[in-house]
């Protein structure tokens, strides 16, 4: 086989990926739990691994390093990355909300894994009717974040009838902020907020249900929702930390939903009124992130309600239980109904190096570039969110096993695995990628391909070594190549040719 190749026409820039082991997983009893325990290569070589429970979808734990510094997270009230219900039925987490968990590999290359959950939680709303619930965690060699895709399926529920459950998540808190708790907090819905001053402690019996006080500005357009929270070591913290939540949709298409302006100390409208020292309260929030537990310093992370966005009926709604989303006009159309599909990228990382905020602007900056194809298509739909663990539908809704599908915001690019993707044809692609700004490593998913790997790799006219200068992984079941690139692409016009013709070189 002659060696791979992809070609790009323009210099491929920015920054050289480091080396990177395979990706791995074992058993191991962790916390107490049985796990499996998947370990990966970040950006600097350096191993992260986060374990997951078997039965129980969610992390226990995560260890990963800080310069030479091997930290070690374990779960603290809430696991990493678990569901939440706050339906009319009573808050139930996914710890003991869930049942019939059961963990898989899909994926399981080299560089590219995807460990999956298939889980059931009962609906507040229908006794007697619970959710089919999916959720995919995706890690990639050479990249500090890991992605997680969730997808609730109600198709058991009529599409116009009402539903109590107010499903929340990823519900994330480990003890790495407890030495001090966190400097700050920021999130983006409309606009992108942080608090500018230390926290104004609250009295003792007042951890649970004040909101707290923290002098913040709230001006900025955003188009990218996400959570944040860091400890600063030049702001009197004991840790060089930060955590990050990052959706790989924008605000347009699927708001941050859970509150809304004109309530809890937050303005009618921005900006005209963006700086204030009150914080919202805790349910008016778009995030309850470290709020209900200790008036915004804790460290847990959250993302807010999801999707609890106003009367079933116009707007289909998936969960109602009388809150707006943050706007109180956003009509969400279908994309909740049967399905309700999410995405988000998490980041831990130093907060001096500045990660999620890097970690935002790559998103809209994939949302403000373009792909197109002549050789080969573009794929202009997927799925609407991970696996197929759906049911039947009413009045034929969705086929049962089928994920049903949806329009992608951006032609080619798949928010639910954060992927470009295109279809080859006789197995050979030509792609031509707009980039606005710059895409940080970006990775591609290529269907109907032919070879186990691809024949040749190229960039701009010269040979590229794999493992060096991209990883690539295949899906044999699904006849897709998983290619991750470890140099960022740099502005302008990007040509991309991959092949599997190796005759034909």
């Amino acid at each position: 086989m002659r060696p791979r190749l992809v070609f790009l026409s323009v210099a491929l820039l920015l920054c050289s990926g480091a080396a990177a082991g395979p990706i791995s997983t074992t058993r191991a009893t962790v916390n107490g739990k049985a796990c499996t325990v998947v370990t990966w290569s970040d950006s600097h070589g350096k191993p992260r691994t986060l374990s997951m429970i078997d039965d129980r979808p969610a992390a226990t734990s995560m260890t990963y390093y800080i310069g030479n510094e091997l930290v070690t997270d374990n779960e603290l009230n809430h696991a990493i990355g678990e569901m939440v219900n706050h339906g009319s039925c009573g808050a139930t987490v996914s710890s003991n909300g869930s049942s019939e968990v059961v963990s898989s590999q899909p994926l399981k290359g080299s560089d590219h894994l995807i460990f999956r959950y298939t889980f059931k939680q009962k609906m507040c709303s229908e006794p007697g009717k619970q959710w089919r619930v999916c959720e995919d965690w995706v890690f990639r060699s050479g990249q500090d974040s890991f992605l997680q895709a969730v997808a609730f399926d109600s198709s058991d529920v009529p599409a116009g009838e009402f539903l109590g459950d107010d499903l929340r998540g990823p519900y994330c808190q480990t003890d790495w902020p407890r030495a001090k708790g966190v400097s700050r907090v920021a999130w983006g819905n409309s606009h992108k907020f942080q608090t500018t001053s230390a926290f104004i402690p609250v009295p003792a019996s007042c951890l649970y249900s004040c909101s707290g006080k923290a002098s913040w500005i709230w001006e900025e357009p955003n188009t990218i929702p996400y959570v944040w929270e860091w400890c600063d070591p030049k702001l009197g913290a004991s840790v060089d930390r930060e955590w990050g939540i990052v959706q790989n949709l924008p605000d347009s298409v699927m708001d941050f939903g859970g509150a809304y302006y004109a309530t809890g100390n937050m303005p009618a409208a921005l900006p005209a009124r963006s700086v204030g020292d009150a914080m919202p309260e805790c349910w008016a929030a778009p995030t309850q992130m470290s709020c209900y537990d200790s008036a915004w310093n804790s460290g847990r992370i959250t993302w807010g309600a999801v999707g609890n966005n106003g009367n079933v009926g116009a707007d289909r709604s998936v969960f109602n239980n009388g809150h707006h989303n943050d706007r109180r006009s956003r009509v969400m159309g279908d994309i909740f109904r049967p399905v309700a599909g999410f995405s988000w990228m998490h980041l831990i990382d130093a907060h001096s190096a500045d990660g999620v905020r890097r970690l935002v602007r790559d998103t809209e900056n994939i949302f403000a570039s373009t792909l197109s194809a002549t050789v080969g298509t573009v794929n202009a739909a997927g799925p609407r969110g991970p696996g197929n663990h759906v049911g039947p539908g009413v009045g034929g809704q969705i086929v049962a096993g089928v994920m049903p599908s949806m329009t992608y915001p951006n032609p080619g690019f798949d928010h639910v695995y954060r992927t470009w993707n295109a279809t080859a044809s006789h197995g050979k692609l030509a792609l031509t990628l707009k980039v606005s700004g710059s895409l940080v490593k970006p990775s591609f998913v290529v269907f109907d391909f032919p070879a186990s790997s691809p024949c040749s790799v190229q960039v701009a006219g010269k040979l590229q070594v794999a493992g060096k200068d991209y990883f690539a992984d295949y899906d044999a079941a699904g006849k897709k190549l998983w290619l991750t690139l470890t140099k960022d692409l740099g502005p302008g016009v990007q040509k991309i040719l991959i092949s599997g013709d190796c005759a034909g070189h």
